[in-house]
């Protein structure tokens, strides 16, 4: 894996850590609607969109968040249900936005996320491309 800004200390650093592309070009949404709240490097998906969190903002029926939508960022995380491997590039990842984890198969309620491009290692982290739009239950 890459080096990482971080310690590497504690789960919760290798959340959702972004990786930029070579020119360091970043795409954000601002004002998505999002009452759920959520932790600045969340994934959070906002349909069509998905991205990474930029803040951390309070559950309120009125809430807005600022998210990196931008398509084909890396995205490494820790992550992962109980039960998925992500062993294989190109595999599909899948996002649960109740538990807030990535799975290796579809179901309903999951939103393709993006596709691997680093299988999972030792310390639990694995990497994947990000898609920019997400349609639940989408199909294979």
């Amino acid at each position: 894996m890459p080096d990482f800004p971080v310690s590497g200390d504690t789960a919760e650093e290798f959340k959702n850590f972004v990786k930029m592309d070579d020119t360091g070009a970043q795409e954000h949404k601002r004002n998505l609607p999002f009452p759920a709240g959520c932790t600045q490097g969340d994934m959070i998906v906002v349909e069509p969109w998905c991205g990474i969190a930029d803040e951390t903002v309070a559950a309120a029926a009125a809430a807005t968040v600022s998210a990196l939508v931008k398509e084909g960022i890396r995205v490494v995380s820790r992550e992962i249900a109980t039960g998925s491997t992500f062993n294989t590039i190109g595999q599909e990842v899948w996002f649960n936005p109740v538990t807030q984890e990535y799975e290796d198969t579809e179901d309903d309620g999951l939103y393709l996320v993006g596709y691997v491009d680093e299988v999972t290692d030792a310390d639990g982290c694995f990497a994947f491309e990000k898609r920019r739009y997400v349609v639940v239950g989408e199909g294979t």
